[in-house]
């Protein structure tokens, strides 16, 4: 549904998932807005 358009999201954040631990401290920290996704 997100590549054919019907549905958007604003992904405000990106973080590779060898830093996954950094992305928690930001999100528990309130540091983050919006989506969050995890990259392989």
């Amino acid at each position: 549904m997100l590549l054919q358009g019907a549905v958007k999201a604003d992904i405000n954040q990106e973080y590779p998932l060898a830093d996954a631990v950094k992305a928690h401290q930001d999100l528990e920290g309130r540091r983050t807005t919006g989506a969050t996704v995890l990259l392989p």
